[in-house]
């Protein structure tokens, strides 16, 4: 089992998250739902925080990841 730390782009908001992966299929995806923001990082200018914290939502993965 592997985590990869990258964007995820989903309806329409940029999130901070990491893609699991077992056997290079894609698992489950987590992403982050208190971002770090102050000092010298600055999340929020870029990432949105997941608002549902124990929501699960379908994410369809872009043809090219397919």
């Amino acid at each position: 089992m592997a985590e990869v730390g990258c964007p995820i782009l989903h309806k329409a908001a940029l999130y901070n998250g990491r893609v699991i992966l077992f056997n290079s299929t894609v698992v489950g995806i987590r992403v982050k739902m208190i971002l770090a923001d102050g000092g010298n990082y600055f999340e929020t200018r870029y990432f949105s925080a997941w608002k549902h914290p124990r929501g699960v939502d379908e994410f369809m993965l872009p043809q090219i990841i397919q």
